[in-house]
């Protein structure tokens, strides 16, 4: 892993580097997650680190970034799923004193295991769970209208698929091109027979 990170910090030069904060514990609140965080080095004396485990703000050590510690990062993984999707949250502070807070949570939310199924309904069962899910981040990391909270991440966002093949598939859409086509839909597989279709000016302004 060092090998792997190695290079990605030389490339930063002029900046700290948080090095990769994870949680390699594959046990409990697993999710795989990992974030890597680089700071000016001219504004290190001005950042501060949260430390979970000890519950307090820290200063950025040059050990840290040479280090994985979980203690400097929380996980969890979204409740009432074996899978290991979820969010990972570290808390920064900057300023004098007390100086300003920001979390940034960085998030992996659910994937469309199957087009068939997504194609079932709108809003799809896998939408509604990642809507569910992202609800629940920012209840778990107590996001409000004044606290700084950035979230990042992988999100997973898909088109409305029961919508977008309903449309394809009708066709009063399609009178003017030609006969409706067919479209080759799979677990794993969304395939249109008239891709083309999508650069012509006069279909695009139809849709």
């Amino acid at each position: 892993l060092s090998s792997l990170l190695r290079p990605i910090c030389e490339a930063f030069e002029g900046y700290w580097s948080s090095g990769l904060l994870l949680n390699s514990d594959t046990k409990g609140e697993f999710t795989a997650l990992g974030s890597m965080y680089f700071v000016k080095k001219e504004l290190v004396g001005a950042m501060r680190v949260w430390n979970f485990s000890s519950t307090l703000f820290e200063s950025l050590d040059e050990s840290l970034g040479d280090a994985h510690l979980p203690e400097f990062c929380s996980t969890a993984r979204f409740s009432g799923t074996k899978s290991r999707k979820g969010y990972m949250r570290t808390r920064w502070q900057f300023g004098e004193d007390e100086g300003h807070t920001l979390e940034l949570v960085n998030v992996h939310l659910y994937h469309d295991e199957s087009n068939v199924v997504a194609a079932e309904s709108s809003p799809s069962e896998y939408a509604t769970a990642r809507a569910a899910a992202l609800e629940d981040v920012l209840v778990q990391c107590g996001v409000e209208d004044t606290k700084r909270t950035f979230l990042f991440g992988d999100f997973n966002f898909r088109l409305d698929l029961c919508g977008f093949s309903e449309y394809l598939r009708d066709k009063s859409n399609w009178e003017a091109f030609l006969e409706p086509s067919c479209l080759d839909l799979e677990k794993k597989k969304f395939v249109f027979a008239e891709p083309q279709l999508f650069h012509d000016k006069r279909m695009l302004a139809q849709m």
